[in-house]
């Protein structure tokens, strides 16, 4: 499963792209796209549900 919640998390802290990519074990173009994508749907912590990381 892709780690969604865990990402925005560290990008929430300020973590580096390439740090963020290294601690999810995705490409940096992966991690970049899923910010690009949560930004223009106005996706923003704290998410609701379940734990997806």
């Amino acid at each position: 499963m892709f780690p969604y919640r865990k990402i925005l998390e560290l990008y929430d802290d300020n973590v580096s792209l390439r740090s963020i990519a290294q601690i999810v074990q995705h490409s940096r173009q992966k991690v970049t796209e899923m910010i690009k994508t949560a930004d223009r749907k106005e996706v923003s912590l704290p998410l609701g549900g379940r734990n997806d990381g």
